[in-house]
């Protein structure tokens, strides 16, 4: 038997370094997968607050804990959900406006976050 195939999805936004902003990202799938896996492109705690109730995160929380949290021990509930066509991801964020060592106030930067899994594979239920 071979492993299950893994799907990925991006989800980007700009902000500006040193600029507070709100903002969604939202991001429809072409095919299911069950998202196990959330992974941002920034490491620094305090900067970005996310929830994700199609992930089932519903309390905002520091994007790199949720992430980690999430990637580790499970999203909530225990149960990996699909994403795909017909339930896009929508992930609403915060950010501080605090500006990262090494970077500088006013320069653009693409944030964002990679949810991965393995494809959707619907099990058939045992009919009486």
């Amino acid at each position: 038997m071979k492993p299950p195939e893994h799907l990925s999805c991006v989800l980007s936004h700009d902000v500006v370094w040193g600029k507070a902003k709100r903002f969604t990202m939202r991001v429809t799938p072409d095919e299911e997968f069950t998202a196990r896996f959330i992974v941002p492109n920034v490491k620094d705690h305090g900067l970005f607050k996310v929830n994700a109730p199609s992930l089932g995160v519903l309390q905002p929380g520091d994007v790199v804990a949720v992430c980690q949290a999430y990637s580790t021990l499970g999203p909530p509930e225990c149960e990996s959900p699909v994403v795909g066509p017909r339930a896009p991801i929508v992930m609403n964020v915060e950010y501080s406006g605090d500006v990262p060592e090494g970077f500088t106030k006013g320069q653009k930067f693409n944030f964002c976050v990679v949810a991965q899994g393995p494809r959707y594979v619907p099990r058939l239920r045992r009919v009486k």
